[in-house]
């Protein structure tokens, strides 16, 4: 599940990307009306992308960016900000490294065709995250990967290791065994 942080203060812009993201499945959407109920919220949960508008009451989408950018699991976490203001565009790319930046009024195709390559994007990354931990058995002639969850029971035997596992009837035999992930 790709979780998603709107962060918009105008009703109407908020109905707007809810309108586009109801619609689009394996995603849980969570709004704020502030940068400050935004911030504790994102410091609770752990979100994907952050969608911000830039004019915000109390501290502005681009001052909420600078302090998500300081949270060490926020670094490298995909932003968009939606605004009505031109003049923001290059600080919000060079400083806070964001993904895009749409000039309101715009169109809900546009949204929705940004945010659904932006989710494309997580996803790709968190299948690449999940990564199978392995035991590096060094055979005679190569070395053998083992999948730890295919190791039934390791015994060690005069500084020998001995891996049973589901994969062969004879147990692995090493003295040099290494856990990689």
């Amino acid at each position: 599940m790709i979780k998603i942080m709107v962060v918009e203060d105008s009703e109407k812009d908020a109905l707007l990307y809810k309108n586009v993201l109801n619609k689009i499945q394996g995603v849980e959407v969570y709004y704020a009306l502030s940068g400050e109920e935004a911030l504790g919220v994102a410091q609770r949960e752990h979100f994907d992308i952050f969608v911000l508008d830039i004019e915000l009451p109390g501290i502005s989408g681009l001052q909420l960016a600078g302090k998500l950018r300081a949270m060490p699991e926020y670094v490298l976490t995909l932003i968009m900000f939606i605004t009505g203001y031109t003049q923001n565009q290059l600080e919000a790319f060079k400083r806070f490294h964001c993904y895009d930046y749409i000039i309101k009024p715009f169109n809900s195709r546009e949204f929705r065709k940004k945010i659904v390559t932006l989710i494309k994007n997580v996803n790709v990354e968190k299948q690449t995250k999940q990564r199978i931990k392995v035991i590096l058995y060094p055979d005679i002639n190569s070395e053998i990967l083992i999948p730890v969850d295919q190791i039934t029971y390791a015994e060690v035997v005069h500084r020998r290791c001995f891996l049973h596992t589901d994969l062969q009837e004879e147990p692995f035999e090493s003295n040099t065994i290494i856990l990689k992930e």
